[in-house]
């Protein structure tokens, strides 16, 4: 799905048939955006702030456009829907969030029997596994010979089947589990709003929480990572063959050398990004966190489908925000503002220091390769 994501980046911005016959400044323009990004992305990581790998790289194109071939190369009609998808798609995940969780909240974490969560729970499943797998198959059915309906029914008999085997294989091991648990402490199993009851319930969906990661982390390889590999594609084309076409696909060795890159951040700096989502935005339980990796992943990876360069920093930062602004019943939740104006402020430094940066980069490896 990267490859939809990395094209826009390519060519979607500027047209590299603007530089005909002068492809090696189109070229010298790509690599610094990528140095741009690089640079700011590792100084932000430091300090904690989860910016945007796509803003600074469209900040960057946009720079060293801008001052080679002026404010009319700029594709702003494709500009502007990248940048309202930048503000829509927090707010999209963000609400998905919020009501996710709201449901979670009130219907099953609040549950008057503990019974009626096992089959709820059964249903969220199903539910979780159906939908983020829907824009795999969706955005892949072409090349999978598949139509629309038979697509929508495969998804049907997706969620079916695996409320199923949750609910005949799944639930059993997690009433047994409980029930020794409970029992431990010397409480009744069947009594509502019991802290250990429903610490119990919290404990389930710890699973699920791992498996909309697991799509997270597909839904960030699919949009944020093609961001960062669409400028090294069209290197890689220049160096190959001497231009830079708008239409050319994007090779499957430079998408796979974009997801070591993201593998090996992670490792060394990626503890401080999590640390900022993860525990000083809201405090996240599994419940949570959960309907907050569900809110993110289907909203990046439907705008993947439709080849539209989001954010999947921004997508969960709203997510995660939009499950805090839920209340529970025993009036935990609340989001801490001051975390996310920090945030914010970094997104809108981002698009500028890319700009700034790749501009300055540009205009000096120009004097000196040109």
């Amino acid at each position: 799905m990267g490859r939809l994501v990395s094209s826009t980046l390519k060519s979607s911005i500027v047209n590299p048939a603007l530089f005909e016959g002068n492809e090696i400044l189109f070229v010298i323009g790509m690599f610094s955006s990528l140095c741009a990004s690089a640079i700011w992305l590792i100084i932000a990581t430091y300090y904690s702030l989860p910016v945007s790998t796509t803003q600074t790289i469209i900040g960057g194109i946009i720079g060293f456009a801008v001052i080679e071939l002026g404010v009319s190369a700029i594709d702003y009609t494709m500009i502007l829907n990248i940048i309202a998808s930048w503000i829509i798609s927090p707010l999209f995940g963000g609400l998905v969030g919020y009501l996710y969780y709201y449901y979670i909240s009130k219907y099953i974490l609040n549950a008057e029997t503990y019974e009626k969560s096992f089959w709820k729970y059964s249903i969220n499943s199903g539910i979780t596994i159906s939908f983020l797998t829907s824009t795999i198959l969706t955005s892949n059915r072409d090349k999978l010979g598949i139509s629309r309906n038979t697509c929508y029914m495969s998804l049907l008999i997706i969620g079916i089947i695996t409320a199923l085997v949750v609910h005949l294989f799944v639930n059993p091991y997690f009433r047994r589990r409980d029930k020794i648990v409970l029992e431990n402490e010397d409480v009744e199993v069947n009594g509502d709003g019991s802290s250990n009851i429903l610490k119990q319930i919290e404990e389930k969906y710890k699973y699920l929480m791992v498996i909309s990661a697991v799509f997270v982390a597909f839904a960030h390889g699919s949009n944020d990572v093609a961001n960062a590999v669409g400028p090294l594609s069209a290197i890689v084309e220049f160096a190959h063959s001497g231009t830079v076409t708008a239409n050319s696909n994007i090779p499957v060795y430079i998408i796979f050398c974009g997801g070591i890159g993201i593998d090996i951040g992670l490792a060394l700096l990626g503890y401080k990004v999590m640390e900022t989502i993860g525990e000083k935005i809201t405090k996240l339980t599994f419940t949570r966190g959960y309907a907050a990796q569900f809110g993110a992943a289907l909203t990046v990876m439907l705008a993947t489908a439709l080849s539209l360069p989001i954010s999947t920093t921004s997508v969960l930062v709203g997510s995660v925000a939009g499950t805090g602004m839920v209340k529970d019943k025993d009036g935990s939740g609340g989001v801490d503002r001051s975390i996310l104006y920090k945030i914010v402020g970094g997104w809108v430094l981002t698009i500028i220091v890319g700009f700034s940066v790749s501009l300055v980069l540009y205009v000096i490896l120009k004097e000196i390769l040109v």
